[in-house]
């Protein structure tokens, strides 16, 4: 591993330790019910029971109005339905930090979130270091991407299952693609087995990777290995087998308390959750606004959603959206020959979609428009994004001409970015003359390097990427997150 991914993941520890220490208890999305699952676990060692009276729509709104300052939430326990294995591994820190003050055994426990977190952005350059070996400055990029993201650095920093849900979806898209690039052997399908169990009491959103997993498993085996049917069929049921061994429990459990039609207490939750806005109510936002919702959580909106980014910030990010695309174009041809990358990037793409696709049906009766959903699928687009904006930024084929322009665009949408993030903690900056300045250095930038093809040119513009990104996380942090909790 590339010793800039460590230094990567050491900035992403500060940041979400930040978060951490910024955002007050309680003040991230379904805290105190997270927590109160894992204090009833740890106090009374057994699983919670999802129970009418869980959900208290008008004493949560009062709660997150005023930011949880000397409030109870002792009521507040409606997340009891969830897979137990984020709650187990906190239990034992519970214990350990039980005497401390609320404050401080609230950050012990936040601190378990930002050691998954950690652990998610190794592998995003794990991922990458497979799709192009060799390429250790786009490991640098993919983990970059993944561990400056606003939202993905706050919802690490929280008593949240989604950051079990995260690594755990980062481990089964790694393992697919590595199973597509080099077979899946014995070996591999017993801990694939294994990690499907382990989503099976990790968390629903991670249940969408499955089938990905399957189509992976099948097309390797039977496109390209050439296996038959049988053989293919045994590999299958050797994984659910050891899936159903680690974590078919969990249902039967869940059948026997909510009853044998309702094994993932779905039912029971919907029944439960009386007050929470669904999509059929004549009050709910239309769907653009709530795709709006989407995009802008999926950069960051803190706190129980409550505390936006800057508008300028949602722009600059979308800029850069446009040059990963732009970066999607310059990658066809040059990545034409090259049999891993091609072959990865359909599924990286698949693994989005399908999360994505569980959202939307998630959508279909709750008004839920938290991209925080999408993260189990976050190093794939973190991937595919490093591999795109990459190919633009090395201007690895074409006219000169072209390749520099392409690479000015990517490093202009990266300079709004840090330029925005800069707004935000310096209010007073000139703004129209940073950009000024910013397109004149582009260019200048260029001119010397591209123009004479010079072998750095390339890992300068991807370590500006780099710094332009956690730059806009450490803003955003002492510029928006810390002064909304104050």
């Amino acid at each position: 591993m590339p010793a800039a991914v460590h230094l990567v993941v050491a900035a992403f520890v500060f940041l979400a330790a930040g978060y951490a220490v910024a955002i007050p208890p309680w003040n991230n999305p379904d805290e105190p019910a997270h927590f109160n699952y894992i204090r009833q676990l740890a106090d009374h060692a057994e699983l919670p029971i999802l129970e009418s009276g869980a959900w208290d729509a008008a004493l949560l709104e009062r709660l997150k109005a005023s930011r949880f300052r000397d409030a109870s939430i002792d009521s507040i326990t409606y997340e009891a339905h969830q897979p137990p294995l984020y709650y187990a591994l906190e239990a034992p820190l519970y214990v350990i930090s039980r005497g401390l003050p609320l404050s401080q055994a609230v950050l012990v426990l936040r601190g378990l979130s930002i050691l998954l977190g950690a652990l998610v952005v190794y592998l995003a350059a794990a991922i990458m270091r497979e799709v192009k070996p060799g390429r250790g400055d786009l490991a640098v990029l993919a983990a970059s991407v993944v561990a400056f993201l606003p939202m993905f650095t706050s919802i690490s920093a929280a008593i949240n299952n989604d950051a079990l849900a995260n690594l755990v979806g980062a481990a089964l898209v790694l393992l697919g693609v590595r199973g597509l690039n080099r077979g899946f052997r014995t070996r591999d399908l017993g801990i694939l087995g294994g990690l499907v169990g382990v989503a099976l009491l990790t968390k629903t959103t991670v249940y969408a990777l499955l089938p990905v997993l399957v189509l992976a498993l099948v097309w390797r085996r039977r496109i390209q290995d050439r296996a038959p049917w049988p053989l293919t069929l045994r590999d299958l049921a050797i994984v659910a087998g050891i899936a159903l061994v680690v974590g078919g429990w969990w249902f039967i459990r869940n059948a026997g308390v909510y009853g044998w039609l309702d094994p993932l207490a779905s039912a029971r939750h919907d029944q439960v959750v009386v007050g929470q806005l669904r999509s059929d109510d004549p009050s709910a936002p239309p769907l653009l606004s709530r795709l709006l919702t989407v995009y802008e959580s999926f950069w960051g909106i803190f706190g129980w959603m409550g505390v936006p980014l800057p508008d300028g910030m949602y722009l600059a990010f979308g800029a850069l959206v446009g040059a990963v695309a732009a970066g999607a174009v310059a990658w066809m041809p040059l990545d034409s020959v090259d049999r891993r990358a091609r072959l990865a990037v359909p599924w990286l793409l698949l693994s989005v979609v399908v999360v994505g696709v569980a959202l939307a049906g998630y959508n279909r009766q709750f008004v839920q428009s938290q991209a925080r959903y999408l993260f189990p699928s976050l190093i794939a687009m973190g991937a595919v994004a490093a591999l795109w904006l990459g190919s633009l930024l090395t201007a690895g084929r074409g006219p000169a001409a072209l390749r520099a322009f392409g690479a000015g665009f990517g490093l202009l949408a990266l300079g709004v970015v840090a330029i925005e993030a800069a707004s935000v903690v310096f209010t007073g900056l000139p703004r129209r003359l940073a950009y000024l300045a910013l397109v004149a250095l582009i260019v200048l930038f260029e001119a010397a390097v591209a123009g004479r093809n010079l072998s750095w040119g390339g890992p300068a513009r991807l370590a500006l990427a780099v710094l332009s990104l956690a730059w806009a996380d450490i803003a955003l942090l002492f510029g928006v997150a810390a002064p909304a909790f104050r």
